[in-house]
């Protein structure tokens, strides 16, 4: 699955099973999506412009 030694889910101490596989899964399909060359577009809702890493997904809530 992951090169780690820790699964996410334990990383972000998620303790219900079913969540913790969910995002275990998830966070392996980005890996792999980033291993072969594609970038994450996170969706901004309410605004156009595209995010490519959380700080600008977060941005507009730093004063």
């Amino acid at each position: 699955m992951l090169d780690m030694h820790i699964r996410p889910s334990e990383l972000m101490d998620i303790s219900d099973a079913y969540t913790a596989f969910c995002f275990d899964e998830a966070c392996a399909y980005i890996i792999s999506e980033m291993r072969d060359g594609k970038e994450p577009i996170m969706n901004n809702e309410g605004n156009e412009k595209e995010c490519r890493k959380p700080s600008d997904l977060y941005g507009k809530y730093n004063n």
